[in-house]
């Protein structure tokens, strides 16, 4: 994709993106959701991305890890809508 985001196949996401840490800039992960949300997750390491990468259900990945388990700081990009 034109915004370097990679389609996935998920009902809930649609594309997910990875900047790994560059000794200034902490690692961000990128998810635009199929609404057209773009959220940010900071500090995301490259194994998370792949395990995401990986799962049968990315959507439910992202959540439960995300909330349950690492609790990255995470940022909403995209305006709300309404």
């Amino acid at each position: 994709m034109a915004d370097g985001l990679v389609k996935v196949e998920s009902s809930n996401i649609e594309a997910v993106g990875f900047r790994p840490e560059d000794g200034v800039v902490a690692s961000v992960l990128t998810v635009r959701f199929k609404g057209g949300a773009v959220y940010e997750y900071v500090g995301v390491s490259e194994a998370f991305y792949a395990d995401l990468l990986r799962a049968e259900s990315k959507g439910r990945f992202l959540q439960t890890v995300t909330r349950n388990r690492y609790r990255y700081p995470c940022r909403r990009v995209t305006p709300k809508v309404g």
